[in-house]
This record gives structure tokens, C-alpha cells and sequence, in this order.
């Protein structure tokens, strides 16, 4: 007996409906139209006059000169695009910085909010793990860069022999990039040039591609170094340096380098590709932020680290602030002062009504307007189009109404802000904006949208004609109504965009005014659905929208598998994992070659488990015995029999129902659910167990089974149920873990690294430790 009740009629198949007509959007004379200009479909300059576009598109003051972050900057942070040339981030956002004062790699440990100095790396000396004069650091894929400049010789000259030596071997000491690994602290060796081509070199900054590329700034040879990622020198790269100070790699892959200029001793960016071709640089550093990832904490012009958003915890003195050394600092620093230019304006045009003597509606603006700045904007309108030189010549513009705030915006900031006003230009075709920016200095205003309406569609064409005979008076009318008519189109779009409130992608996931539940999580409650707290917004909109698809198969063995697929994420696994067909080949197959197998498409594991299909009986000639196979009788489920099997603390005492059902009652009504054992997590797993009582029927007793990484032959090996392959987790945790079969306790790190490996670097004669 299956633990579910197919519903009537589910495998018949049901002919395809006709798509349902979507009816088309409102035309005139019903509504006017309107024209978008945003950093998205473009804002068509015609002239920007000095206005600044943002990294994300929208359009305010530029900067007054000397208070925009530069790419020069002594910290080597390219403006606060990366990290500072003396720290490094690793891949799980782990933060290292080196000192080069006390000559120290320290760690960055978020429950204490400081650093900590790491073991066994550091030290003033000639040593392998220790430094003469440390440069730049860099981290990728587990290995650790640090750049040694090394000291030129003593300062001190004498005829002494022993001064002579000692100068020419500190001479030829720590030039170099040692390469440690991050776990164990390993020393994995040192990057050199070829002696014969470089003898003397002095590595400064270090930077690692996505390729496990390393990239070196030479400054005694005014050259850039690249290594491949297995050690090897590929060559220099690039144009002609004159001191090549801080290098970096975007996500693109172009190299960055800060050079100092040979003329005016200013620091200057010059970037190329990785085979060397210069590549044009960017113009200011917001325009070079979309190429590199953000980082997790932030770097102020001076240096300063900003680590507040890493700390687990901020109390007592931690302020959160470190200098470049990672030296904690007790009090906040001063925030630089930046300055805006007081006045910019730009002209966008011609915009095509594609209507002939058209009357231009209204309007509207939208961003961020901080006290005392303001906006003004201008409109002319013509049949014919105009250059930038011919409307400076003859243009009227007409001035709409002056925008400000109305209100003081929130602890001195700006704050979202829109306003609308009628254009007043004569009708035309085209239509050309003047937009007018006015900041404090300090404050600047910001332009993230401008939509147009055309043409002006009134309540007037509902009057008397003797209310629009008279040019002046019909236009005063029409002005006049268009208010009303303002507010009655806000509350008809209200009703056209009604349907976006019921569609899973399109409705808000957030509370709107003072409402309790979001409307996500209330059209989830429609086809009984819960949505854990914990989810991403694009995960709970997605399951929203596939479940409802399922609602049909609600109850059955398919569907709260299908639905299982979903809640753990694996809903489109089959369209991810499945072999595609192969590309069309050019060249002729051999004919020898044997026919291709059939693709098979990938499906996902079962997951869910009915105990009815365990049942193990023996049939008289074709039974065999095993530990599944069980006889029919009334021991089966252990029943007490007097004179028969009754013990106390043995057998039970059951009474209902009779034992000639128990064959057929043991297994039935009853599921196991097998899901991975990261749901072993408290909140994961009450979500789960909410989840299962929702969709799992009443009269079915569900169980989940925690599916360990592990493979047992015999104990636990039901392929596609409760085995995994993959790695056991390393480390444990004191107080954070339990001991048992999914946990390994990690060793300590050898107290010496292994010197040579077979096969790599073990020579006959130097005997090798292993």
C-alpha cells in the first residue's frame, strides 16, 4: 500500500489551452506617451558643460579639484579600488597586512577586531623566512606573495675585508617575492629573474591574475615582471616605466600600474593587457570601479582601514581603525573634506515626439536633492533639428518652476526626491532640456531619471468648445485641469498595474507602509506555502513561482519530490547537468568508429523513500532467504502470544489492529526523506520539518535521514538516497563540533617544511630531507 493517493485523471493528458491575450497597452487619446532618458537607455547629451556621471549612471557635480580620490595614492590602493599594497585578501575574505616596521605578517581576526601577529614568518635578517626591507604582499589560491626590496649594502665604507664581504652578501641578499603556502605557513620557495639578464632587481608591489599569474614591479629596472602560476619567468610585460611604484589586476584581467612621471614627479596610472598591449586608462576612479570587486571593508585617502564591517563585535576602546601597519587606532580619523563645484548644467536633445507641432506635457525629474541645492530646468521646442551651435544662436528657452526641497532631508543627507512641472514652450516636434545643477559645495544635487510626456491630453476635450476658442484661455484651461488630471492617471496607473502585485517576480518582498507581511510571502500563503526567514529574495521568488506550478501534483509521491527539488535548491539541476549534444564536426568520422551512446539526462536523486517498497516476502519456489526477507505470521511486528512469545520488556501488547493486517500495516502510510546533513543546522532544520508537515499529507508519518559525505558498503550505500562523495570537513572547533564520523581533526603544522620534493627539486649528491 504507497503512502499516497493518486489523484483520478493525473495521467490523462490535457490538450494545450490557447494562450490567454494580453491586452494592449492604453493608445491616444486615452493617455499621453512618454520618453525616458536614465544612465540606462542614455541620457543624449548634446553638451554636458562640466556635469559628472557616476559610476552607476546618475548625473551630479563634478569635483573641485583636489578633493576626488586618485589613483596615486600613497596607500597603493588605487583610490580605494583594492587593498592597500601592504595587505592582501584571500578568497574566504580573510585580511593579512604586513609590517613593515617591525617586520611582521599579521592576521586579521574578526572576534578580537585586531590583528595578530602569524608565527614562524618575519624578522629582521638574511634568513629565508625573514626580511630586509619588505614591499608589497599578495594572496591567490592559498599561496601567499611577499615582495623583499633588500638593502644596496652597508652605508658605512671602510678597506676592511670582512666590511667588503659582509657588503657585497647583503647585497645579493632577500632580492626576492617568497612564496608561502597559507596553510602550515610553508616556505614554498622564492621568484627571481634570470641572473644573467637581471643580476640586481628590487621587487616592490605584487599582484596575482585569475590565471594564478604573478605580476612584479621592478623598480631598479623601471620593468614589470610576470611569473606563471607555476613559478616560472615569462618575461616583462609592458610599456617603458620610469619608477613602477603599486601594480593590480581587475576582473577584466588588464594590469594597472602606478607609475611616477619622469617630469613632474606626480604619480600617473598606466594600464595594458597581460600580453603587454597598452590599454587606455580610465579617466577618474569612479569610472575604474566597475572593473574591480568591492571590497569588504573600506580604505580611506590617508591609508586608514575602515575594518568596522568585518568586527564580530565593537566595545570598549576597538574603534574599528587601523593605520597601514595594522596598528589598532583609539579614535575615529577625520573624515577628508570633499568639495563639489557650486554650478554645472547640461542639454539633452532633440528628443522625437514623431508628432508634428506637438504640445509637450509635463516634466519629471527624479533623484536626490540635499538642502539648499536646487534644480532648474529650461525647454525649447522645434519641427526641425538644431545643432548645439544654432541653439545657442537663436533658442528661447522657457524656464519651468525652480526645484527644492520641501522638506529638510534626515541628518543633513540627501533623500529620494521627485518633482514634475508643465513645459511651457510653444508646440513642436522636438524638444530640447537645459537642466540647470546648484550645490553648496559641500552637497551636491543628483539626477537619476528625467521622463517626458507628450502631448498635453487634457479634461478640456471633454468641455464646451467655447471653453478652448480663445488661444490664451484654452491654454490657461488646459494648464489648470492637468492638475486634476494628474492625479486622476496616478490612481488609473494604480489600476493598470495591478496585476504586478500577483506575479511572484514582479511583487514586493518587502513590507510596503505599515503592513506586517510582505506580499511575497502573502502570495506564497495563497497556495499554502512558507517561506523561511533565511532565503534570498531571488530564491523565494523563484520557489513561489515554480511551486505554484506543482500545485496540481500536490500530495502525490511526484510532487512532494518535486517540490523537496525545490525548497533544496536543485529545481532546474536537470537543465544544469545534463550532457548538451555535441557541436557539428568538421572532419569526416573514421567508418570503424563505433556508433555514440544515447545521452542520457541527467536525473535527480529520488529523495523521497516509501517504506512499502522495503518489503522483502517470500513466495513458496521463488523466495530466497535473506536479512530483508520475512515470513508471514504473527510475530511480525512482535506481538505478545500467551504460551507462545509473551516476555516482559520484550514483546508488546498490541491489540489493534489484528495481526493478519501487520504484514501489510508495517510499512504503509510511512516516508523517509533524505536530504544533505548541512540541514542539520537549527534554522535549517525547523524550516524543513515546517516544510514537510505542510506538504506531506496527515495520515503519513515522514522521517528524515541526514545524508553524511561518507560511503559505506553494506551499512549505508543506497545510490541516490543516503550515499555522497565528496571531502570530509576539515578541522574542528572546540565547542562548535561533535566528535563522530563526519569530523577530522586537523594536524598540527610540521615544525619544519619538507626541503625537497621527488621528482621536482631532490638532487643526487644533496642528500634531501623528506
Amino acid at each position: 500500500m504507497s503512502a499516497f493517493v493518486s489523484q483520478p485523471g493525473a495521467s490523462t493528458p490535457v490538450a494545450p489551452s490557447a494562450p490567454a491575450r494580453v491586452p494592449s497597452p492604453p493608445q491616444l487619446p486615452n493617455d499621453p506617451l512618454s520618453l525616458l532618458l536614465n544612465a540606462r537607455v542614455g541620457w543624449r547629451m548634446l553638451d554636458d558643460s562640466g556635469v559628472r556621471t557616476t559610476p552607476d549612471g546618475a548625473i551630479t557635480l563634478p569635483w573641485l579639484a583636489g578633493s576626488e580620490r586618485s589613483f596615486g595614492e600613497a596607500s597603493g590602493s588605487f583610490g580605494g579600488l583594492c587593498a592597500p599594497w601592504r595587505a592582501a585578501i584571500d578568497d574566504s575574505s580573510s585580511l593579512y597586512v604586513l609590517d613593515a616596521f617591525r617586520y611582521r605578517l599579521k592576521h586579521f581576526d574578526p572576534c578580537r577586531c585586531g590583528f595578530v601577529a602569524l608565527p614562524c614568518i618575519g624578522g629582521h635578517g638574511g634568513g629565508a623566512r625573514q626580511l630586509r626591507k619588505p614591499g608589497g604582499i599578495a594572496v591567490h589560491k592559498g599561496l601567499l606573495y611577499i615582495c623583499d626590496s633588500g638593502l644596496d649594502g652597508l652605508t658605512q665604507t671602510g678597506s676592511n675585508p670582512r666590511r667588503q664581504a659582509l657588503r657585497e652578501r647583503i647585497r645579493g641578499e632577500n632580492h626576492r617575492v617568497s612564496v608561502f603556502l597559507l596553510n602550515g605557513y610553508a616556505l614554498r620557495g622564492h621568484l627571481r629573474p634570470p641572473r644573467e639578464k637581471y643580476p640586481h632587481w628590487k621587487p616592490r608591489a605584487v599582484a596575482c591574475d585569475a590565471h594564478g599569474g604573478v605580476w612584479v614591479t621592478d623598480i631598479a629596472n623601471q620593468c614589470v615582471h610576470h611569473f606563471g602560476a607555476n613559478g616560472h619567468w615569462r618575461g616583462t610585460r609592458g610599456p617603458s616605466f620610469n619608477q613602477p611604484l603599486f601594480i593590480s589586476v581587475d576582473r577584466c584581467g588588464a594590469i594597472y600600474v602606478v607609475d611616477l612621471d619622469p617630469v613632474k614627479q606626480t604619480p600617473r596610472l598606466q594600464t595594458m593587457q597581460p600580453d603587454g598591449v597598452p590599454l587606455l586608462p580610465p579617466q577618474s576612479v569612479e569610472a575604474g570601479a566597475k572593473h574591480f570587486a568591492a571590497l569588504p571593508f573600506t580604505v580611506l585617502a590617508n591609508g586608514t582601514l575602515d575594518l568596522r564591517a568585518l568586527c564580530a563585535t565593537l566595545a570598549g576602546e576597538v574603534s574599528g581603525y587601523f593605520d597601514a601597519d595594522g596598528d589598532p587606532l583609539k579614535v575615529a580619523p577625520a573624515a577628508p573634506v570633499q568639495y563639489f563645484e557650486t554650478d554645472a548644467s547640461f542639454v539633452s536633445g532633440p528628443l522625437d515626439s514623431k508628432l508634428l507641432d506637438c504640445q509637450w506635457h509635463r516634466l519629471l525629474l527624479r533623484g536626490e536633492l540635499p538642502q539648499g541645492c536646487s534644480v532648474l530646468a529650461q525647454t525649447f521646442c522645434a519641427d526641425e533639428i538644431y545643432n548645439g551651435d544654432q541653439l545657442d544662436g537663436f533658442a528661447q528657452w522657457q524656464p519651468l518652476t525652480l526645484a527644492q526641497p520641501l522638506t529638510p532631508p534626515r541628518n543633513g543627507t540627501g533623500k529620494a526626491w521627485s518633482w514634475d512641472g508643465l513645459i511651457r514652450s510653444p508646440p513642436g516636434r522636438y524638444l530640447w532640456l537645459r537642466i540647470a545643477l546648484h550645490g553648496t559645495g559641500k552637497a551636491t544635487p543628483v539626477l537619476r531619471a528625467m521622463e517626458v510626456e507628450f502631448p498635453r491630453i487634457t479634461s478640456l476635450r471633454y468641455l464646451p468648445a467655447v471653453f478652448a476658442i480663445e488661444p490664451v484661455s484654452a491654454d490657461f484651461t488646459a494648464r489648470f485641469l492637468a492638475l486634476f488630471d494628474t492625479t486622476l492617471r496616478s490612481i488609473e496607473h494604480s489600476v493598470d498595474t495591478l496585476p504586478r502585485w500577483f506575479d511572484p517576480m514582479s511583487t514586493p518582498a518587502k513590507p510596503v507602509g505599515n503592513a506586517r507581511i510582505d506580499f511575497l510571502s502573502w502570495l506564497a500563503s495563497w497556495i499554502g506555502l512558507s517561506l523561511p526567514r533565511n532565503w534570498s529574495e531571488a530564491r523565494k521568488r523563484d520557489y513561489v513561482r515554480r511551486a505554484g506550478k506543482l500545485y496540481a501534483r500536490r500530495g502525490t509521491p511526484r510532487g512532494l519530490r518535486d517540490m523537496l527539488l525545490l525548497f533544496l535548491g536543485w529545481g532546474d539541476a536537470a537543465q544544469r547537468y545534463s550532457r548538451r549534444p555535441t557541436a557539428h564536426r568538421c572532419n569526416e568520422e573514421p567508418r570503424n568508429c563505433r556508433p555514440l551512446p544515447p545521452c542520457v539526462p541527467y536525473q535527480p536523486p529520488p529523495l523521497v523513500l516509501e517504506h512499502f517498497k522495503l518489503r522483502r516476502w517470500l513466495q513458496l519456489g521463488a523466495g530466497r532467504l535473506g536479512e530483508k526477507a520475512e515470513l508471514w505470521g504473527r510475530r511480525l511486528v512482535n506481538r505478545s502470544q500467551l504460551n507462545t512469545n509473551a516476555r516482559t520488556g520484550d514483546t508488546r501488547l498490541l491489540t489493534t489492529p489484528d495481526a493478519a493486517s501487520d504484514p501489510v500495516l508495517l510499512d504503509a502510510n510511512q516516508i523517509t526523506v533524505f536530504v544533505p546533513a548541512r540541514y542539520r543546522d537549527p534554522a535549517q532544520r525547523r524550516s524543513l520539518q515546517q516544510w514537510l508537515r505542510s506538504e506531506c499529507p496527515a495520515y503519513v508519518l515522514a522521517n528524515i535521514e541526514y545524508v553524511e559525505p561518507r560511503m559505506r558498503i553494506g551499512v549505508q550505500s543506497m545510490i541516490g538516497f543516503d550515499s555522497v562523495i565528496a571531502r570530509l570537513p576539515q578541522g574542528v572547533a572546540l565547542g562548535g563540533n561533535a566528535l563522530g564520523n563526519g569530523t577530522v581533526l586537523t594536524g598540527a603544522a610540521p615544525a619544519k617544511p619538507p626541503a625537497a620534493r621527488i621528482g621536482r627539486d631532490s638532487r643526487i649528491g644533496n642528500p634531501p630531507t623528506l
